[in-house]
């Protein structure tokens, strides 16, 4: 799922293939800002080609989100301005325990994953970008992780058709749930690679258990691009807010299945 919203409109792609690649890209900005509309990143990340230029796309979002056939995924979430994105991945598995099978167990690896955001002191405004995870059995959750990176004016926000100037005091990561991805000192941290491991506990034989999770990243920035003379043209200045969730290939992403009850 890939979704948009600007105040240049709303934009929302969602696809769902069955062991196949599934890829999808959502964007708004002003009208021309790209020469033609990207392509879902399917095979590889999308060219900066097709990525905004801020000073020409303004108050702007753009996002990719796909799911390989190997199940890795890839998602990217990029705004300027008075915008927010937001995309999603999901792996779903319906699993039948047997007699000596009926231990439930998911395993995945950290994704390398950024949460960003690009402050423009001509053009100041809040930013902030989240990754989210959720883990559910039979539609109730078991697990939740949360990392929010957010930043802190001092003096006036911009936005509209004048700049202001303005400071950016601070930024804070603030993580809920039992792992933390991300440095909370540097914004363009990657986070580190890890295995974890859920036992979801033993079900009855034949009974069939559907289990799921989900991936999300969010950008946002809460003020509008603004405008200032530059050598007596207009010019856009716009703070942004970034997220970037990938797997490397080398690795196995996500595990669902069922084991020996333990003892």
């Amino acid at each position: 799922m890939a979704q948009v919203d600007t105040k240049n409109g709303t934009d929302l792609s969602v696809e769902r293939q069955n062991g196949n690649t599934s890829a999808v890209y959502a964007g708004k900005g002003l009208f021309g800002a790209l020469p033609s509309t990207p392509s879902p990143a399917e095979t590889a990340p999308q060219p900066t080609s097709q990525v905004f230029d801020f000073k020409k796309s303004g108050d702007s979002a753009q996002v990719w989100a796909t799911m390989g056939s190997s199940g890795r995924p890839y998602l990217f979430t990029y705004v300027h301005g008075q915008a927010s994105g937001a995309g999603a991945v999901t792996w779903t598995a319906k699993i039948f325990p047997t007699a000596s099978q009926p231990r439930l167990i998911v395993r995945f690896t950290n994704p390398r994953v950024r949460v960003t955001g690009a402050f423009e002191q001509e053009g100041p405004a809040r930013w902030q970008s989240k990754l989210k995870w959720d883990l559910m059995v039979d539609g109730h959750p078991v697990s939740h992780t949360e990392v929010l990176r957010i930043n802190e004016l001092e003096g006036t926000a911009g936005g509209g058709n004048n700049c202001t100037e303005g400071d950016q005091r601070a930024h804070y990561l603030m993580p809920f749930g039992p792992i933390t991805l991300l440095s909370a000192d540097d914004p363009n941290d990657f986070s580190s690679k890890g295995t974890h491991t859920w036992h979801l506990g033993n079900f009855p034989a034949g009974k069939e258990v559907e289990i799921s999770l989900t991936f999300r990243i969010d950008s946002r920035v809460m003020e509008k691009c603004c405008k200032k003379k530059v050598n007596g043209v207009d010019e856009l200045f716009c703070t942004s807010g970034a997220a970037l969730l990938e797997w490397d290939n080398d690795l196995i992403p996500v595990q669902i299945y069922a084991g020996p009850q333990a003892n």
